[in-house]
């Protein structure tokens, strides 16, 4: 993933009725689950881990490594993951990481009626993409021409995309981070007007947004992290 990527995250869950709980054995209760599951592994730490995953708004999954493929299969069936570094880690943390993903666990399988296990099993015909290499892909996707008043204006070149791995951007949204304005996909393929702000400085933050992205070749994408690229200005004659 590009080093230069800012997260935003916008989350929206619906289930049934859903209340915040502050007690591991009836959360437990609740999703009917036999104490011999738990009674082994049960301490503070780890009871703190079930609470907070259950209050959570949405399935969140602590992930201990990062693998982009795995964040896409989850992700792309509405479950949050959270990056977690257990390298240095107390044991208290690894109880609670342990507890909160079980209770995640849980919620997934009531819930959403999928089987977090199986999600983590990653489709190898899924492409994970270098972060050079998704950056390049972006960066080379756009150009630039004058309009009939002398505006410079930045356009998605579909055929230039269409070579690539991701095949298509059709139902991304943009945010050009200089001026915060938001672009739907069909806006960028028209074309946008730079600023005086993006002309000068050369350089246009472009943020990918791939919350309804089609993904036709199921690369593998953080779906609900907006991807800051830089876009550099090309000359033009």
């Amino acid at each position: 993933m590009l080093k230069i990527f800012f997260f935003q995250f916008t989350f929206i869950f619906a289930s049934g009725c859903f209340c915040q709980l502050n007690d591991c054995e009836e959360i437990f209760d609740l999703y009917k689950v036999d104490s011999n599951e738990y009674s082994v592994l049960y301490s503070p730490s780890y009871c703190e881990g079930v609470i907070e995953s259950y209050n959570k708004s949405i399935p969140t999954y602590l992930m201990p490594e990062s693998n982009i493929c795995v964040y896409w299969a989850l992700e792309k069936n509405g479950i949050r993951i959270i990056d977690n570094d257990l390298d240095l880690a107390f044991t208290e943390l690894y109880e609670k990481t342990s507890g909160f993903n079980f209770a995640t666990k849980l919620r997934v399988k009531n819930d959403l009626k999928l089987d977090v296990d199986s999600l983590l099993t990653v489709d190898t015909s899924w492409i994970e993409l270098k972060d050079y290499e998704f950056g390049k892909l972006l960066i080379e996707g756009f150009d630039f021409i004058k309009n009939d008043a002398g505006k410079t204006v930045m356009y998605l070149n579909e055929l230039n995309i269409s070579t690539t791995s991701l095949n298509t951007l059709k139902g991304t949204e943009f945010t050009n981070k200089r001026s915060n304005v938001r672009f739907q996909y069909e806006e960028l393929i028209a074309g946008i007007e730079l600023s005086e702000a993006d002309l000068q400085s050369g350089i246009v933050y472009l943020e990918f947004h791939f919350d309804h992205y089609t993904n036709p070749n199921n690369v593998c994408l953080r779906r609900y992290t907006g991807y800051t690229v830089p876009i550099k200005v090309k000359n033009i004659p």
